[in-house]
């Protein structure tokens, strides 16, 4: 998950710093047998993070209360697309509302 939070401590180190660790943090969870991926919004994938050095992994983008702007332009492809984080939908057989993603399959 690479977004700001207040006080988290990703807030304090850089670009390269913060691609580092998620690179460390995707290979492991891939040594280990399972799929990795980031998770972040339009910011940190423009400004925040080096995408490029990701690209081996699943990325989940985050870009809410866009869906009349699918597909969104973006020169990164992503699996999954988070278009709606006002937990303001619902499901049937979930008692409260929820966040809204679409995954898409290659």
């Amino acid at each position: 998950d690479m977004e700001a939070l207040d006080g988290g401590r990703a807030n304090l180190i850089n670009k390269t710093q913060r691609t580092t660790v998620a690179k460390a943090f995707c290979e492991t969870i891939t040594n280990s047998g399972y799929k990795a991926g980031i998770y972040t919004n339009n910011s940190y994938l423009n400004s925040k993070i080096d995408i490029t050095q990701l690209t081996d992994y699943s990325l989940w983008y985050s870009l809410w209360n866009s869906s009349s702007h699918y597909p969104y332009p973006t020169k990164y492809s992503f699996d999954i697309w988070q278009f709606d984080v006002a937990a303001t939908k619902t499901v049937p057989g979930i008692n409260a509302a929820v966040d809204v993603n679409a995954i898409f399959y290659p």
